[in-house]
């Protein structure tokens, strides 16, 4: 009993190992996971959405999150399958991913307009950051800092 919960729980580390992997390597994974930090801290800090829409926006973001996943998984069993040669089949896999991550990415967004549009709220937050001169800084330096990340880069192919 002890030894399949231990393989239980393992599972869960490999899992977890493979999310880091993945944004540790994957610079569209790193521009997701700053959006999602950006819209979660927008959402709870400045607007007063319904359970189901902020159920919408965690689905949206799990969503992304897992094509990207799922693409970089792809991406690399193309790249061992094909060991370094061109192939047609494995760049037709690989667009098919990256496509999906698209797909999902544009409902997103739209998804994300549909309930973050409001112009009273744009107000709201305008009116926040210009009285809070030391939070518009942070939240400038938090940018910067969340460019840089994304375009940080580590060759995955390095050991």
């Amino acid at each position: 009993m002890t030894h399949n919960l231990k393989k239980f729980f393992k599972g869960f580390v490999y899992a977890f190992s493979g999310f880091i992997g993945c944004i540790r390597t994957e610079r569209n994974m790193r521009f997701h996971i700053g959006a999602a930090v950006y819209v979660i801290s927008f959402m709870y800090g400045f607007y007063d959405l319904s359970l189901s829409q902020k159920a919408a926006v965690f689905i949206c973001i799990a969503l992304i999150i897992a094509a990207e996943l799922f693409n970089t998984a792809i991406e690399n069993v193309c790249d061992i399958a094909c060991n370094g040669k061109k192939d047609n089949r494995a760049k037709a896999a690989k667009d098919c991913a990256a496509a999906a991550v698209l797909i999902v990415s544009v409902a997103a967004a739209i998804i994300g307009i549909m309930i973050f549009w409001d112009t009273s709220v744009f107000f709201k937050i305008y009116d926040y950051y210009s009285s809070h001169i030391a939070a518009a800084i942070m939240l400038i330096v938090s940018l910067m800092a969340w460019v840089l990340w994304i375009l940080s880069t580590k060759d995955k192919n390095k050991k």
